[in-house]
């Protein structure tokens, strides 16, 4: 079968959509307050430079939050950049500036919340399971999908309830988070993933009759 996701498509869902991540892609952003806009940017602007960076590259989707207002904005990386040997870099932004950005203004990454399986146990699905599950969302609510305004983002949403699907049934996975949460057993956490189980089920449900082609992104 041919792989319908990227390897960037990959890591957006392992970090965004089904908590199965290991790296919270801090270093990159070098120690603590460090990282600061290096240039004025205006409002509207879709690039934003940035200094006082780690090593590395900033991955697409990784998101942080930029102070340079009152209360800080949230945004997007749009593409991967290579952090340079003097730790700057150039970012493209998914949406544009809300207002300026002065030079010095902080910027810090978005801290990631990963599954109590994976402090454990590392990443729970292999990249190839990932893939079958990309395939089998397209034969299962494939419908759903191509009705929908936003076609990639409801196809990573139906995978992400097979992942949960899987995670809540699976006794490895069960043990993993009992185990790390010893406190309450894992029962917080597992009521939260049977709440957005149950919350993506009937929204994948609306509308949805069957497969038809979707769109493979790249």
């Amino acid at each position: 079968m041919t792989d319908l996701l990227s390897a960037a498509d990959l890591l957006e869902i392992r970090r965004d959509w089904i908590e199965d991540d290991v790296d919270n892609r801090q270093a990159e952003w070098g120690t603590p307050g460090t990282a600061k806009v290096a240039a004025i940017a205006s409002s509207g602007a879709v690039t934003l430079g940035l200094k006082g960076l780690g090593a590395g590259t900033i991955e697409r989707g990784t998101e942080f939050q930029l102070f340079s207002g009152v209360s800080p904005d949230r945004y997007s990386v749009a593409a991967d950049v290579d952090i340079s040997l003097t730790g700057t870099a150039t970012v493209a932004l998914f949406k544009a500036l809300v207002g300026p950005a002065a030079v010095d203004d902080l910027v810090r990454p978005r801290p990631k919340t990963f599954s109590p399986f994976n402090a454990r146990s590392g990443l729970f699905f292999s990249d190839d399971q990932i893939q079958a599950m990309a395939d089998e969302a397209q034969q299962r609510y494939g419908a759903r999908i191509h009705s929908s305004n936003d076609t990639r983002r409801m196809w990573f949403r139906a995978i992400e309830y097979l992942a949960v699907e899987r995670q809540i049934d699976s006794r490895r996975y069960q043990n993993a988070v009992e185990q790390e949460k010893a406190q309450d057993g894992g029962a917080a956490h597992f009521k939260r993933l049977r709440e957005r189980r149950d919350e993506l089920a009937a929204y994948l449900e609306t509308k949805s009759s069957g497969p038809v082609f979707v769109p493979v992104y790249r």
